[in-house]
């Protein structure tokens, strides 16, 4: 069985992939606060690494939309009992925003899916949309 080797990758000159940092946020506006303090506040629920490709892109004149496949591995279950539970479940949700840099480009967009990936952790579907200068 695989699992029994005691096998280095680096052996056949092979590395591990580069994932990159990101991080998945919120923002909340303390309401206790006095109304003209009221701002929102930048709260970091995940931080993760990760890999992105471009889903799709969407130019109406206006503005550039465009989708980025997010891909990020997740945690294994110490406590597994099978396939159902190896990883430990990700905090991420649709909805919050995402930044990173993947290869010099910002992608700072919104959740719109979480989905598992066969890869071994998850994949999230971010819409990034930026307003023509022109």
């Amino acid at each position: 069985m695989i699992d029994d080797w005691d096998f280095d990758i680096s052996e056949l000159g092979i590395e591990e992939y580069p994932y990159i940092d990101g991080v998945f946020y919120t923002y909340n506006v303390d309401m206790s606060k006095p109304l003209d303090e009221r701002i929102p506040e930048e709260i970091v629920v995940f931080e993760t690494r990760f890999d992105a490709q471009e889903a799709a892109k969407l130019h109406n004149g206006m503005a550039l939309n465009a989708d980025y496949a997010i891909f990020l591995p997740l945690e294994i279950n110490p406590e597994s009992h099978g396939m159902y539970d190896k990883y430990v479940d990700t905090p991420v949700k649709r909805g919050m925003r995402f930044r990173g840099i993947a290869n010099g480009v910002l992608i700072d967009g919104e959740v719109e899916l979480v989905v598992p990936s066969q890869l071994g952790g998850a994949k999230c579907y971010i819409k990034v949309t930026s307003e023509s200068e022109y």
